[in-house]
């Protein structure tokens, strides 16, 4: 019986590990100008070289980052959509859309708030699951960098309009080193559960 209960607890203390283990990181790193940081989540960040994309909301600011990052819970190297937003009015959205190639992604989403100076900045974590993989990949294959339309919506119903720019080789190049390091061998699926996107036809 002892022999059994140590062998569930080494094979539970092995599951992280394996999680990341499809993931080629060491050739990530060889490829690319690679930063690493830590976010408030404990996750660990993996930023190539492009910046952040500046967008367009009504009296406020909003940014997108692309990276990848090592979640925290699971290990599994994902690609993050990091979207946030500075406002003079709390926001507090529950549901964010993106608008690609006659498609509407809509994530949902919990808002991280800080507040400082009369300032909220509202940040929002998108990882990316074997269903809204082809939300990158739909930037990635536009053929022309067209502002992308972005909602943030509560309770269903719309709280503010933006667009913002992703270049698409930028998005190419994240989509592509992920599927050539073996992202897509991992347990995507899982990760839809907690941030779940709907794909509908564009109005």
């Amino acid at each position: 019986m002892m022999k059994k209960l140590l062998s569930l607890v080494l094979a539970l203390a092995l599951l992280p590990a394996a999680a990341w283990a499809e993931f080629d990181l060491d050739g990530l790193f060889a490829r690319e100008e690679v930063t690493e940081s830590v976010d408030a989540a404990w996750n660990t960040v993996y930023s190539l070289s492009n910046p952040f994309y500046l967008g367009e909301i009504e009296d406020g600011t909003l940014m997108v980052t692309l990276d990848y990052i090592r979640d925290s819970q699971t290990d599994m190297i994902l690609i993050r959509v990091d979207v946030l937003a500075m406002l003079y009015d709390l926001m507090r959205a529950d549901t964010l859309t993106f608008t690609v190639g006659g498609k509407q992604y809509a994530f949902g989403v919990t808002a991280d708030v800080f507040e400082y100076d009369g300032v909220y900045q509202e940040e929002y974590v998108i990882c990316l699951s074997d269903t809204s993989l082809p939300f990158l990949k739909a930037i990635a294959q536009q053929k022309k960098d067209d502002p992308i339309p972005v909602t943030f919506l509560r309770a269903g119903e719309p709280v503010l309009e933006g667009v913002v720019v992703i270049p698409g080789d930028d998005a190419a190049r994240i989509y592509d080193l992920f599927i050539d390091l073996g992202g897509k061998k991992q347990d995507l699926q899982s990760v839809g559960e907690r941030w779940p996107c709907g794909i509908s036809k564009a109005k």
